[in-house]
């Protein structure tokens, strides 16, 4: 899998684990198939980037700030932070009692896809009509501020844009937060005792399409 975007990341970006404890990440392949049976309930293929992003690192927090949702694979349901559970937030999203029923007209949520929240509860979305690469299924990024009433603006072009221009270079800019990024990727993976999760999870193997 092409994925030399992200080649020079983890040299950079610190993933803090205490000593003596593991995160429990899927395999390769476990993933891709949560990948793939999401796009295939969703209807809707992710971003190469995003994908290419989640087998490098996973869900999780980055920046000390911004949260990135991912699908879950089955063994790890319920294990995993809502936060960085997309099906969590699609429920989040769908609640017809919840704050996106009062400020967002139905027509645009249906064409926006959530996949990160803030630590301020603002929102990250991929607009599926404003698409930037259709070869890679790259689409352009919305921000919403929590509490707005005026909608959306455009963050970033595509995910990989997100990723370095936002999280790591200017920050969340529909609220003008005051910004210096953290180069730190908290995993949303459930992390063991490394003793304790000898033999519990699936071997890795090659397969990261």
């Amino acid at each position: 899998m092409a994925n030399a975007v992200w080649d020079d990341l983890p040299a950079k970006i610190k993933v803090p684990v205490a000593a003596g404890y593991v995160c429990d990440r899927p395999s390769p392949t476990e993933l891709k198939a949560s990948l793939d049976d999401y796009e295939a309930r969703a209807g809707f293929t992710l971003p190469a980037t995003y994908r290419e992003f989640l087998h490098r690192f996973g869900p999780g927090e980055l920046a000390g700030y911004f949260r990135i949702s991912g699908p879950i694979p089955a063994r790890l349901r319920g294990q995993v932070s809502e936060a960085f559970d997309i099906d969590a937030q699609k429920a989040m999203l769908d609640d017809p009692e919840g704050y996106w029923a009062e400020s967002v007209a139905p027509t645009l949520s249906k064409r926006l896809v959530l996949f990160a929240e803030t630590i301020g509860g603002d929102w990250l979305f991929w607009d599926i009509d404003d698409v930037r690469d259709a070869s890679r299924s790259e689409y352009g990024v919305i921000g919403f501020a929590r509490g707005s009433r005026h909608g959306g603006r455009p963050v970033a072009g595509s995910f990989a844009e997100f990723i370095i221009t936002v999280c790591l270079g200017q920050g969340f800019p529909v609220t003008n937060y005051p910004w210096e990024p953290r180069w730190e990727f908290i995993p949303g993976w459930p992390v063991r005792h490394a003793e304790a999760a000898r033999g519990t999870s699936p071997p890795s193997d090659e397969n990261e399409s």
